[in-house]
């Protein structure tokens, strides 16, 4: 009787440690981390899981009380192991499969994960059943041990840097209907501003091509076809629109988004000039510009108090499923992008519900709106749609699994999402409000196909990923701009403007200073050589969230269409500041260049995007940085393989001028278009301070459309394929 007593205690334990760490330890652990992207406080969900706590650790450990002895014993061991696995899975075999929002996952390129973890846990449950005698008088111990261990990592937790200090559980998360405020418009005077995440502008430009309905229901509107954003990173794009400012690595993006909040933006000056202020958002940081608005958070699902809660607590079970279970799980897990627990919680996944909440909120919206404010009124409504994942199937019906990305299925989304809002243009009429209003619908960038763009070197339409630049469509954000009292059919302008634009339009059209940068986008002419700079991360957005910073920034400048290859010009990079990052470079490592290079962490500025196997240089003078522990001998030897670009007749050589920290110590003649290493033996002297700075000067490098070889603007010297640094000679 004493055995068996036993033997139901250490399964209760077992039991109740495996679906603490389940239900407790990991969603704690996801929520404290990512607590930004929280719509529902923890301690809402930590209520609803304690009753599907209770009944899983009876059913774990009833199972077991009801075996045999030597079963019973044998699955004792079992879950004693898995007990381990878990803690073992979930807090140190952390895979990384990107941000888990619908993203489709390659299985096959991540087996190897499975080929890894799967040994493991096979291995050390076998091993737990082989020597369960020995495994079985630990079980109380064991689970101490796991509950302490666990219990004290969460106080070394780095809490997500994007949250209120001190609310890192969500305490001020509560549900809340739509003030009815923000359904009432002004009888006097509207701004009504629209943001459509992810929406690409020749996208729309194909939908209402086809569509004269949809070109009827924008008259009044421009659009601009070629208006570009600075980032497609949300969390860079809104501050910059609202502030006509552009984040460059130079502080941490928490900081820049504290600035924009804070600072000057379109909320605080409309405030500012007596407009009333209604903002509605499915993002927190689309969020309280001015401390004197009306804010709503859109939920999702847009459905209720009570379904809202269950979807999230679904969805937090399902995220800590995958996180502590091994690789040939998480498939299961991640159900085609669609969530295992949380798609059966509702009729629809919750990834669907990301688009379709969105629509669903301006549905509401549009079914309320009245009139009845005095004074002027500016709206401003964030929904995350059409951005992926792509849910809408075809006749506009919910897909049972988010869809594959491409270019057909990114255009029905849109479109399904373009309805709704020719719905609300529709309401507006209605209430006689649509005229006088001021309009701005936008996306924060574009979806991310690929688009068509003119070659620099044929002049022919190509597919944007597959030019030299390899552009994709984020860089097209829709931008649909109607001034109050305006009548006339859509019109398309090829005005060259930028979404940091925005703020100086708004205050240009109202009458109101101008106190930003940008310009008035209706002032802009279509035939301007108007330079335009769009910067790509060069690194996982959701790791520069955390750490304050991206590990660089490119930088291109747009000067012409955005749509032909040869107004793009490389510019500069922006490297996150040296006490952030890790150029530390030992010696005699190849840095290679290319795709699949690893010089990445080392450039600073001057190079063109990576080729296959190298990468151009862009300007006269090329860096790059790194940090080296002080040489033992008196020579560093440098070395370099290179093509030069050589135009026969034209420009028969290129010069490169070596310096290491703005010192000359070398210099090169490249006189034939061949692949070949060069090198240059440099004083030890030059290499004493840890940080090094070796530039390469190209006094003869010019583009090949000055040269009349082709479109291309790129101010090309030499490709490098790798460069290298000796301790002494060259081996």
């Amino acid at each position: 009787m004493t055995d068996r007593r036993s033997a139901v205690v250490s399964l209760i334990l077992l039991s109740g440690w495996i679906n603490l760490k389940i239900f407790f330890f990991c969603p704690l652990t996801i929520y404290i981390t990512n607590a930004e992207e929280m719509r529902v406080g923890f301690q809402t969900l930590a209520w609803l899981y304690v009753l599907p706590f209770l009944a899983c650790t009876a059913l774990v450990a009833g199972l077991g009380v009801a075996l045999p002895r030597v079963p019973r014993q044998c699955y004792a061991a079992v879950l004693a192991a898995v007990g381990v696995l878990l803690w073992l899975q979930g807090d140190v075999l952390l895979w990384d499969y990107g941000p888990l929002d619908g993203t489709f996952i390659d299985w096959r390129q991540e087996a190897w994960k499975g080929y890894v973890d799967t040994p493991i846990w096979a291995v050390v449950i076998a091993a737990a059943v082989y020597w369960r005698r020995r495994v079985l008088p630990t079980v109380r111990p064991l689970c101490l041990f796991l509950l302490a261990v666990q219990a004290g990592s969460l106080w070394f937790l780095e809490p997500d840097p994007r949250t209120e200090p001190g609310d890192k559980l969500g305490k001020s998360l509560a549900y809340a209907d739509p003030p009815e405020r923000l359904f009432r418009f002004s009888d006097s005077g509207n701004v009504i501003h629209i943001v459509l995440d992810g929406f690409q502008s020749d996208i729309f430009e194909e939908i209402v091509a086809d569509s004269k309905r949809h070109r009827d229901a924008l008259r009044g509107f421009t659009f601009f076809k070629e208006a570009v954003t600075s980032s497609t990173v949300t969390y860079l794009s809104v501050p910059s629109f609202m502030t006509a400012t552009t984040y460059l690595n130079h502080i941490p993006v928490w900081k820049f988004k504290q600035e924009a909040l804070e600072g000057r933006n379109i909320v605080q000056a409309l405030a500012d000039a007596g407009y009333q202020i209604d903002m509605a958002s499915a993002t927190n940081f689309s969020l309280n510009f001015h401390q004197g608005g009306s804010y709503y958070h859109i939920p999702r699902p847009f459905r209720g108090k009570e379904e809202t809660e269950q979807w999230h607590a679904g969805f937090m079970l399902d995220l800590s499923l995958f996180r502590c279970t091994p690789h040939f799980v998480k498939g299961a897990i991640y159900n085609r992008q669609a969530w295992w627990i949380s798609s059966t919680i509702l009729d629809l996944s919750g990834l669907v519900h990301k688009h379709f909440s969105g629509n669903e909120f301006l549905r509401h919206f549009i079914e309320k709106s009245s009139l009845g404010r005095d004074g002027a009124v500016y709206k401003y409504i964030h929904l995350i749609t059409p951005h992926p994942p792509l849910v809408v199937a075809e006749g506009n019906v919910p897909a049972d699994k988010p869809l594959e990305r491409s270019r057909e299925n990114h255009k029905r989304q849109s479109a399904y999402t373009l309805d709704r809002i020719v719905a609300l243009l529709d309401k507006l009429r209605a209430l006689a409000i649509y005229d006088p209003s001021l309009i701005i619908i936008q996306s924060d960038h574009g979806s991310g196909e690929s688009f068509r763009m003119r070659e620099a070197g044929s002049d022919r339409w190509i597919d944007s990923l597959k030019s030299e630049l390899r552009a994709w469509g984020g860089v097209l954000p829709l931008l649909l701009v109607k001034p109050a009292n305006s009548g006339e059919p859509l019109k398309v302008s090829e005005a060259p403007v930028e979404l940091n634009d925005i703020p100086a339009t708004l205050t240009g059209l109202l009458g109101l200073p101008d106190e930003f940068g940008g310009r008035n986008v209706f002032t802009v002419k279509s035939e301007e050589e108007r330079q335009r700079r769009y910067y790509r991360e060069m690194s996982q957005r959701r790791r520069a969230a955390r750490t304050g910073y991206f590990e660089s920034l490119q930088e291109y400048v747009i000067s012409g269409s955005v749509f032909r290859e040869s107004s793009w010009q490389v510019g500069k990079v922006y490297s996150k500041p040296t006490a952030y990052s890790n150029r530390k470079y030992a010696w005699g490592t190849r840095l290679g260049f290319g795709l699949e290079g690893n010089v990445n962490r080392f450039l600073l500025d001057g190079w063109s995007v990576p080729g296959k196997n190298g990468t151009w240089t862009a300007a006269k003078s090329v860096r790059l940085g790194l940090e080296v522990d002080p040489p033992r001998s008196d020579t560093v030897s440098l070395s370099a393989t290179l093509f030069p670009f050589i135009v026969q007749d034209r420009l028969p050589r290129q010069r490169v001028l070596v310096r290491i920290n703005d010192t000359p110590v070398g210099e090169w003649m490249l006189a034939e278009r061949v692949l070949r290493t060069h090198s240059v033996a440099i004083p030890a002297t030059h290499f004493q301070e840890n940080e090094v700075v070796i530039g390469f000067g190209f006094p003869d490098a010019t583009s090949p459309k000055e040269l009349g070889v082709n479109l291309d603007v790129r101010t090309l010297g030499a490709t490098f394929f790798d460069v290298a640094l000796h301790d002494g000679q060259t081996p």
